[in-house]
């Protein structure tokens, strides 16, 4: 079988402009696009379509007071946009919009019944938090439940999280690349339902958990996720559960962190997961229907790490960015009890570096589970830009 090769490209959004420092405030129109007064440093009145938001050298800062369909577009390079619309319902469509904050997140939420994100197909947005404070820092910052969806792109950058939801986050559609965070998402509630996310951080990249070491739990039905972290890959508080879609993530090489790390419960019925990094603090499944495979081995950035079955057919293949010391694969090729052996590819050649069954965690790790009677092989991963190169058997 052809090789799947998992490729990982960093992309960095820079731009630049003029810096403002005025304020805007919105009132919205309830139903209809009427025309409403936009005041600009309190003195310079001008008259705009209240659903229409944009950013400009006279116009870099942004409040909704009220709920409404919102259409973002413009860009400015010290400006933000703020929600402070109470217990009502926010709806921000971004339309090829960038903006960069001085003083704090891009978007900030400070209060609303929920706020969606909606990107637009075609559309290509970014957000970007300068500001260097660890409480004011996100690039999305949201007291509320927030959601993304639709099917354009969103990049961020940030030195804090690049989003963070003190409840619930859900990831509907679209593409997000999170660039540079200290950790890439966190919130109380994870879910992944569809859409692509690549997210680079030096700490964590995913974080289940308000801030506040409160959480419920990481969940993902669909969607195809990318994490490349420092840090733990993937952290829940609570517990991690996974029925569908795509997870890949390349962990830290230090021993004190690991690719996957969990408090009480990891679940896997169905998706895809691999998840290669350090073999200090390793954790496994407690439990699912769909079993996996661990293995303690040495490669290094460059690799390709190959894991195929007795016959030597082709299970999942990941080149990598750095020097990793455990694989971890769970896919509805696998099959509990079956032996998979693990490969590297390496400039010299292919070597063979260990044997896995199927249900059982190597001796390294703290957590341990034998389950999961398999499945017909699937093979549902493969993201659709240029970061991953795909075959026709990874199509979604």
């Amino acid at each position: 079988m052809k090789k799947s090769i998992l490729a990982v490209i960093l992309i960095l959004s820079l731009f630049s402009a003029c810096t403002q420092n005025s304020e805007a405030v919105v009132v919205p129109s309830t139903e209809t696009a009427t025309q409403t007064a936009v005041t600009v440093n309190t003195t310079n009145t001008h008259e705009i379509d209240s659903n229409i938001l944009e950013f400009t050298a006279a116009n870099p800062e942004i409040t909704v007071t009220k709920a409404g369909n919102y259409v973002v577009t413009g860009s400015t390079t010290n400006g933000r946009l703020v929600i402070n619309a109470g217990d009502e319902a926010v709806t921000l469509t971004l339309q090829d919009v960038s903006i960069e904050s001085e003083t704090g997140s891009a978007i900030r939420v400070r209060s609303a019944g929920s706020v969606e994100i909606i990107l637009p197909e075609q559309s290509n947005s970014v957000l970007i938090s300068s500001v260097r404070d660890d409480d004011n820092s996100e690039a999305i910052s949201s007291n509320s439940d927030l959601t993304i969806s639709g099917g354009g792109g969103l990049t961020l950058t940030s030195n804090g999280n690049g989003i963070h939801s003190d409840r619930t986050f859900t990831m509907n559609g679209g593409t997000v690349m999170i660039n540079r965070a200290e950790e890439g998402i966190e919130a109380a509630t994870i879910n992944i339902t569809g859409g692509s996310i690549a997210i680079t951080a030096f700490e964590d990249g995913i974080n289940v958990s308000d801030g506040a070491y409160n959480a419920d739990s990481y969940n993902q039905s669909g969607g195809r996720v990318y994490i490349n972290a420092a840090g733990d890959g993937l952290d829940s508080n609570n517990e991690i559960n996974i029925t569908g879609g795509t997870l890949i993530i390349e962990g830290p090489t230090a021993r004190d962190n690991a690719a996957i790390d969990y408090d009480r419960a990891f679940n896997i019925d169905g998706g895809t997961v691999i998840a290669v990094g350090s073999r200090g603090m390793n954790v496994y499944p407690t439990s699912g229907t769909q079993t996996f495979i661990g293995a303690n081995i040495a490669a290094n950035a460059g690799d390709t790490v190959i894991a195929r079955d007795a016959a030597g057919n082709e299970i999942a293949a990941i080149v990598l960015s750095k020097k990793v010391e455990n694989v971890f694969i769970s896919t509805s090729a696998l099959v509990k009890g079956e032996t998979v052996n693990i490969y590297v590819s390496e400039d010299s050649g292919e070597r063979f570096a260990q044997t896995a069954v199927a249900g059982e965690a190597p001796q390294i790790g703290f957590q341990g589970s034998t389950f999961g009677d398999g499945q017909p092989p699937q093979f549902p991963f493969g993201f659709d830009d240029d970061r991953f190169d795909d075959d026709d058997r990874y199509d979604d």
